[in-house]
């Protein structure tokens, strides 16, 4: 087991890397954003989205569709947002990295686009999601604790297997 020293020590490597890979993704899609504002290409999105394997991807969708022209569809494909492109009107690619790079000088924050890691999903979104799994272990801890104390856990079969379906319907 490592010392809180050493745990510590290795934290704050991983907050180093962390710091770096979102700048990585950050420059990463703000090129891609250009290939599709330039020629139409779609691909740079979907080889970056399927590189980032483990990094929030919904904070990268929702990225590449609000600046960088393109939807990543359920399927995994992504699509060239061909109004958004039309409206947009940038000299070429270089222009639109450069509107998308500039920093607030009042704030050092991007002034034209989000962080596509502040695009995800937020803690509260996710306490409010329902977890199925986490769900049907509670009704068993719920369960188990009520025969502890000698009360009847009622499981009818017809109503049961009734209820199993809701839940399949409603996943």
């Amino acid at each position: 087991m490592l010392t809180s020293k050493q745990l510590n020590v290795r934290i704050a490597g991983v907050r180093r890397s962390t710091k770096a890979f979102r700048a990585n993704i950050q420059e990463l899609l703000i090129e891609c954003a250009a290939h599709a504002y330039c020629d139409g290409q779609t691909t740079p999105f979907k080889n970056l989205y399927d590189a980032a394997n483990g990094a929030d991807r919904l904070g990268m969708a929702r990225w590449a569709k609000s600046y960088g022209f393109s939807i990543i569809k359920a399927d995994g494909k992504v699509g060239l947002m061909r109004d958004a492109k039309a409206k947009a009107d940038f000299a070429d690619g270089d222009a639109l990295i450069a509107y998308l790079t500039a920093v607030d000088p009042a704030t050092q924050q991007l002034a034209n686009c989000e962080l596509w890691f502040d695009m995800g999903n937020t803690t509260a979104k996710i306490a409010q999601d329902v977890d199925l799994a986490a769900s049907l272990i509670a009704l068993a801890k719920k369960m188990t604790k009520a025969k502890e104390a000698g009360k009847q856990v009622i499981a009818e079969r017809v109503a049961v297997t009734a209820a199993l379906k809701l839940v399949q319907e409603a996943v």
